[in-house]
């Protein structure tokens, strides 16, 4: 199954030495991952659930890609089974998954990128900060995101909405 996955990968990536899978549903393969591809790295990025959870909602997702991303209390739902599953994650392989937060990534961003950097056995060089010049092509639906340079403007951006939000929030996990 490995094999395979790798063999698709390259196909995609021009037989690339490293690639990056980040599809949102891949926290609930981790185990499946660590078992086929032994040598993967799994870097989990998380953030104030908040901002994440009206991150998700306020984008708009096309053909019902993200069928629970249109209701507040469904999005709350499904973070906080992810929460559950990424903290059994943590507690069976912690040595699988790197934990990052986005807003220490923001605020202290060339330390965080080391201790990624060291975690994936790679070496630190000056594009690492630069990462925005980049012209490799980017397929993702964050690829304009991705060329920008790091912003905290959503940092704490569901606060806007707070009255709105509130209920909602309740019965987030922590």
């Amino acid at each position: 199954m490995g094999e395979e996955y790798i063999l698709r990968i390259n196909d995609i990536s021009s037989n690339s030495i490293r690639t990056t899978d980040k599809l949102p549903v891949n926290f609930t393969a981790i185990g499946l991952i660590k078992l086929i591809l032994p040598k993967a790295k799994i870097i989990h990025t998380s953030r104030n659930p908040k901002d994440n959870i009206f991150s998700i909602f306020k984008n708009y997702f096309p053909a019902g890609k993200i069928p629970y991303a249109y209701s507040l209390e469904e999005i709350v739902k499904y973070y906080n089974l992810y929460f559950d599953l990424m903290k059994y994650w943590n507690n069976i392989i912690p040595e699988f998954v790197f934990n990052i937060k986005y807003e220490n990534l923001i605020s202290e961003t060339k330390n965080e990128i080391i201790k990624l950097l060291d975690f994936c056995e790679l070496s630190w060089e000056d594009d690492c900060l630069n990462f925005y010049n980049n012209k490799r092509p980017i397929i993702t639906a964050s690829d304009v995101q991705a060329r920008k340079k790091i912003y905290s403007k959503s940092i704490n951006s569901w606060k806007h909405y707070k009255k709105e939000l509130f209920n909602s929030f309740q019965k987030l996990s922590n």
